[in-house]
């Protein structure tokens, strides 16, 4: 039981980090996911397949994800992630970012579960779950990029006051 100890406690601070059950609630993701999901199981054709797409798609977003994830901490120790780090708050930009590529990563390997399950046994509430998280797991890409977006426009902006401020006048784009 020891091992998982620290398995609960990463998970315990993603999820507080994350905003736990309250951003999960009021977040439009998953409630878009919800009526996306139900609605492909209840009017699309007999060739829809929540579980033959989630293997085929997740698993390269999956892999691109971590990728992603490697690559964001590899470079932590960069300018913008000093300033991310907003001096070592729990709470900084550059830890919601981490807890969304956390949640990101969780939905897909959910989601994939799911899809095996779904395989396994084809129970008609495992068909709706694994449609609804399919789609859940595709918007969390939306959201994770967004988010990153977010940071990309923080950085920017610290260089155009650090530009004003060292007399410097930004370059006009050609």
């Amino acid at each position: 039981m020891r091992p998982w100890r620290n398995q609960y406690g990463a998970i315990s601070d993603y999820f507080k980090i994350y905003g736990g059950i309250k951003s999960l609630c009021t977040s439009p993701y998953p409630q878009a996911s919800i009526i996306i999901g139900v609605f492909l199981v209840l009017f699309a054709n007999e060739k829809f397949d929540a579980s033959s797409l989630t293997i085929s798609i997740i698993p390269n977003l999956l892999g691109f994800t971590v990728g992603a994830l490697a690559i964001t901490i590899a470079s932590s120790s960069s300018e913008i992630f000093i300033l991310l780090t907003e001096g070592g708050d729990d709470n900084s930009l550059f830890m919601k970012t981490m807890s969304n590529f956390v949640h990101f990563i969780l939905i897909q390997v959910v989601v994939v579960l799911l899809a095996v399950l779904n395989n396994a046994i084809s129970f008609r509430i495992f068909i709706y779950l694994n449609a609804i998280m399919l789609v859940y797991a595709i918007l969390t890409a939306l959201s994770t990029a967004i988010q990153l977006f977010q940071m990309a426009k923080l950085f920017n902006l610290s260089k155009k006051k650090k530009n004003v401020t060292e007399g410097n006048e930004p370059l006009d784009p050609v």
